[in-house]
């Protein structure tokens, strides 16, 4: 009689595994689904992500509501707008520092032990004001109640009763956390930013219609003049007047929509500025003042009308001198080996030989040493940057005695390259012109001219 075999199971002895694979399969899915509260000392006072189920990084959509008027914020990326009472730009980093403030760095103030029984007594029957946050399809909202009061006090208490409804727990905030929801501001989220560009170093041009057109345009790491004249332009400088155009903010709003730009001087703007960067052209138009002080600006393109100082005015409103480079020797002061200075005491001629200075002597003769700081100083002071630029290619040099220079001094790498600083008469005590190795002329600082005009005998050890 045969004998009956059973059939191999491929699931058999696999039970218990399957099981374990269930529950680590449900775990991860339940982790995933659940936000769970952060950890913390259970003797802690709870955080209000606690309470709220939410950080502010993962929020799309907030509204307060209130009596006076509440407002809705809505993300869009990494920005925020307000969408209601009526459209406007938000300015994301005062959003976030908002909402991070409420949520991610607040404490509530005590948790109350039971469960609301008349919202009434709580004042939550009629908030004073509710913050609701979105997060996709999920919804929390904050309720804030009456302030809370010890028995038979009067005076108004440094705590607000509060509520979030899914869970139905009871706490209080502090009074500051309360205000924070109940009196926020519009125009404290508003964007008052003069323009929305990148960091400096992400930008490719700058116009200025002033007076006078000057333009500048990014060559590398470096910047140019390209109109009024093509020259080198001071980085530092105009790097300075992109970070106060991304930084500055206006002082407040005249019209949210004006019909008419000419009421406020913009239909032909005092000054106009352009930034152009990698998102595209980004302009910024100066009208009239308003009779108090303030001048009248908008956007490119747009018709909010705000207001800023005059002095962002004035400090906007760069001429080609402005931001032209000021320097007029651009060798390396640590590559300097040679110098001549010819000034009203003789000639002095200088070799740099290791960290020391010598005089240059005849071949085949005895070197002379220098005195070695008296030499650094005459590198230092011809190396130093001019006070502003006065004229660019100028076509007469005696109108600023450089024909007839005080002195010259010949700076020299020793492999080729050198390059000459003269001095001309006086433009007023203490400044003096001179003339670099571009053809400009520059205003510069009377301790320059001081420190060059030495006599040689100064430079014996």
């Amino acid at each position: 009689m045969a004998v009956a075999t059973e059939k191999p199971n491929p699931l058999k002895g696999k039970g218990g595994l399957i099981a374990v694979g269930a529950v680590i399969v449900l775990g991860v899915v339940l982790m995933f689904d659940f936000k769970a509260p952060e950890s913390r000392d259970p003797d802690s006072t709870p955080r209000m992500t606690e309470y709220l189920r939410f950080r502010a990084a993962e929020l799309d959509r907030v509204e307060v509501k209130r009596e006076d008027g509440g407002f809705t914020l809505l993300r869009k990326g990494r920005n925020w707008t307000i969408d209601r009472p009526r459209n406007y730009r938000a300015n994301p980093t005062s959003v976030d520092n908002w909402l991070k403030g409420l949520l991610d760095d607040a404490f509530i103030s005590r948790q109350v032990d039971s469960k609301p029984g008349a919202l009434a007594d709580y004042g939550l029957d009629k908030p004073a004001a509710e913050l609701v946050l979105h997060h996709g399809s999920e919804t929390r909202t904050l309720k804030i109640g009456s302030d809370f009061r010890l028995p038979g006090a009067t005076a108004p208490g440094n705590s607000f009763y509060a509520l979030e409804p899914a869970d139905g727990r009871l706490f209080l905030i502090t009074a500051s956390q309360a205000d924070d929801v109940k009196k926020k501001k519009l125009d404290d989220l508003r964007d008052k930013r003069l323009l929305e560009i990148a960091e400096e170093k992400n930008c490719k041009s700058l116009l200025i219609r002033g007076v006078a057109v000057t333009e500048v345009r990014r060559v590398g790491d470096n910047w140019e003049l390209v109109q009024p004249f093509r020259a080198p332009a001071e980085k530092w400088d105009v790097e300075s007047l992109l970070a106060m155009l991304r930084t500055s903010e206006s002082d407040g709003f005249a019209a949210d929509e004006a019909p008419n730009l000419a009421e406020f001087g913009l239909d032909k703007p005092q000054l106009q500025l352009e930034v152009e960067d990698g998102t595209g052209k980004h302009a910024l138009l100066l009208g009239k003042e308003n009779g108090s002080g303030k001048i009248f600006a908008v956007r490119g393109g747009e018709r909010e009308v705000f207001l800023v100082p005059k002095t962002t005015l004035d400090n906007l409103n760069k001429k080609p001198s402005d931001l032209r480079e000021r320097r007029m020797v651009t060798l390396e002061r640590d590559k300097i080996r040679r110098l001549e200075l010819q000034n009203a005491h003789g000639t002095i001629r200088l070799e740099k030989t290791g960290d020391g200075w010598n005089f240059a002597t005849a071949a085949n003769a005895p070197m002379k040493k220098a005195k070695a700081d008296v030499a650094q100083k005459l590198v230092d002071a011809a190396t130093t940057p001019a006070l502003r630029h006065v004229e660019e290619a100028p076509t007469d040099l005696a109108r600023h005695g450089l024909d007839a220079p005080l002195l010259t001094i010949t700076l020299s790498d020793g492999v080729g390259s050198s390059q000459v600083l003269k001095i001309g008469r006086p433009k007023g005590d203490p400044h003096y012109y001179a003339k670099g190795q571009t053809n400009a002329v520059y205003e510069i600082q009377g301790f320059v001219f001081t420190d060059l005009d030495v006599k040689p005998e100064a430079l014996n050890p």
